[in-house]
Order: C-alpha cells, then sequence, then structure tokens
C-alpha cells in the first residue's frame, strides 16, 4: 500500500484482515466489522490529555470518561471508509477556543481546540492510504478457502421430524435376502385416513376412457403393470385380502401414465400420493425425511482421492424397496 503524508509518500508490504470492534465504555455491546491494513508503527505523536482534570475545567465535557489520553498508545486509525462508526451523532459544546465532546456510534470522544498549556507542542497526523491487492495473494486465500471448506461446513441439528424419519428408517429397514424392506415415514403412530376407494375408482374410470381412445398405448400402459407383477414388485390381491382388511384404514393410489417427449415409445406409470380425499393426501400423513443425499461438495472433493471413480445407478428404485405387510394396504391401486 502507498502511505501519502505530509513528509511524502512511502510504499509498504500490509496485510489486510477484518476485525470486530465495539465500544469498552458504553453498555451496548455491539459489534462492528471493520476492514484494517497493518502497518509497523502509526507514530502520532506523544503528547497526552488529562481528560479528569479537562472535565473539572469544562463542565460541557462531563460526558466523557474518565481516561488519561496517550497518542503513542494508539493502535487504530478509523478512515473515511469506517464513515458510520466515526461520524458525529451529537455535540457538546461551550465558548469559542473550547475543547468539544462530541458523540459517536462507538460513544464520546475529545475533539477540538486545547488551551496552549495543555500542550507542549502541537501535534498532527495526517495520513492518505491507497491500496494495490497483491493478485497471487488473493488466489492464494481462494485456494486455501476451497481446502478448508469441509473443515468449515455447519452441521446443523436434526428436526424433531427428522429425528423420527430416521428412527422409523433404523427400526424397519432390513434385507429379505432379495431386498430390501424399509417401512413408511409415518408422521404419527396408528395413522387413520379415510378410505378413498370410490374417489380411486372414480378416477380409474376415466383413466380408462382416455386409454380406450388409443390402444397402442393403453396395451403399454397394461404393460407396465405386468411388468411389475412379473418382477415382484407388486402383487394381486385376493377377494378374502380384501374383505379381511374392509375396517382397517388404506388408501387406494390414484395413477396415470406420462410420456416423456423425447421417448416417446416409453410409457411410465406414476401414482399419485399428493391426491387429497375429504381434504386428506398420503402425502399429508407421510415426513419427508432427512436430506441424505451426498453432498456435491463432498463428492467433487472425493473424486481426487484416487485415480478411478465408479458411479451407479438403480433401474426403477422407488419400486426395488419393499415395504412391511401393515404398510402395504396404503399403497394399494385400482
Amino acid at each position: 500500500m502507498s502511505i501519502a503524508g505530509i513528509n511524502g509518500t512511502s510504499e509498504l508490504q500490509s496485510e489486510k484482515f477484518t476485525v470486530s470492534i465495539s465500544a469498552t465504555n458504553q453498555d451496548s455491546s455491539e459489534q462492528h466489522e471493520v476492514v484494517f491494513y497493518e502497518r509497523p508503527n502509526i507514530q502520532m505523536g506523544s503528547a497526552e490529555y488529562d481528560v479528569p482534570k479537562l472535565k473539572r475545567q469544562y463542565s460541557h465535557l462531563n460526558v466523557l470518561a474518565d481516561d488519561k489520553l496517550k497518542l503513542k498508545d494508539v493502535r487504530l486509525i478509523l478512515g473515511q471508509d469506517a464513515y458510520e462508526l466515526i461520524r458525529a451523532e451529537e455535540y457538546r459544546t461551550g465558548e469559542h477556543k473550547q475543547p468539544w465532546a462530541v458523540k459517536t456510534k462507538l460513544g464520546w470522544t475529545l475533539c477540538g481546540p486545547l488551551v496552549r498549556k495543555e500542550t507542549s507542542y502541537l501535534a498532527v497526523a495526517t495520513y492518505l492510504a491507497s491500496v494495490n491487492q497483491d493478485p497471487l495473494a488473493e488466489q492464494l486465500k481462494s485456494w486455501w478457502s476451497m481446502e478448508s471448506y469441509s473443515t468449515q461446513c455447519d452441521v446443523s441439528g436434526r428436526s424433531k421430524d427428522d429425528q423420527r424419519a430416521l428412527q422409523i428408517l433404523q427400526e424397519t429397514t432390513k434385507h429379505s435376502g432379495e431386498r430390501y424392506e424399509v417401512g413408511l415415514l409415518w408422521a404419527e403412530n396408528n395413522p387413520v385416513v379415510p378410505n378413498n376407494y370410490a374417489n380411486a375408482a372414480a378416477q380409474l374410470k376415466s383413466l380408462e376412457r382416455r386409454l380406450q381412445k388409443d390402444t397402442s398405448l393403453r396395451d403399454r400402459y397394461q404393460e407396465t403393470i405386468d411388468v411389475d407383477v412379473a418382477k415382484g414388485c407388486v402383487r394381486k390381491l385376493d377377494l378374502a385380502e380384501v374383505q379381511a382388511t374392509g375396517d382397517k384404514p388404506q388408501w387406494y393410489l390414484p395413477h396415470h401414465y406420462v410420456i416423456n417427449p423425447n421417448k416417446p415409445e416409453k410409457v411410465r406409470r406414476v401414482c399419485n400420493a399428493a391426491a387429497k380425499f375429504k381434504g386428506v393426501s398420503l402425502n399429508d400423513k407421510l415426513l419427508t425425511g432427512p436430506d441424505l443425499l451426498q453432498n456435491l461438495i463432498g463428492i467433487i472433493f472425493r473424486f481426487r482421492e484416487h485415480s478411478v471413480a465408479v458411479t451407479a445407478d438403480v433401474e426403477a428404485m422407488f419400486l426395488q424397496v419393499s415395504v412391511p405387510s401393515d404398510d402395504c394396504k396404503f399403497l394399494r391401486f385400482l
């Protein structure tokens, strides 16, 4: 940085850092962040000011703290970039050519002229600083910021809902030998939902009418169900099972087809758990669950650990996971 004063201009290397400051003689503990540039010494002079004595001499200075000020103790200079902190908010003045008490955000300060006997000489310090950033230093700072990212991650606590969801996952997750089984993330024990059979049947009738207009689409949609039955992802209920659970809570998922314009030959069957009946949907009774996806920054960092990275995908992920028999009656469809 360049330092310009009445004795000329000097160049020096300086370190930039941010400091939180607050007033020591106020009840408020408000912190203010200020950017500083370091230099070996400030050279403000050696003058001393006896504030208690000045207060006895000038009654309007009684708002000042009882300190003895020494210019050699000055360690910080606040400039125009911190004007909000040094801007005058209130004045206490006396007669002509008497010192002033000026209130700033950091408290009351002593300003203005002093009688000659209070000073052995005139102490003046004027500096103008212009800063040129070192691009190499900024690059190094940016590099260290990325390298230390994982140590600065803010890992917040889990909410009560997330804690409950994790507990359900821990208690119900198991492997049957063929696939994993996980219980539904119920928001409360013994969930109660209205029987929406009639509503789901009406939506099925509407779907059938649309499919009747396109037999090719109808056949492909039927095939999605047949394939899931063949894989063991879904099963057909017999009449006895339906009658045995007729008086128990149950839910029927409305479903419809979705076609990707980029893959018109592929038909997907989508079950709508957000569909409401009597103001209630299945999603209303379930927890969203905690975000268990891997952090992208962590994934990128781990790519640096070894020479080869492997990725994989699970086909038809949702249907690959089974649910306990008690939860199956909430995932029925017609």
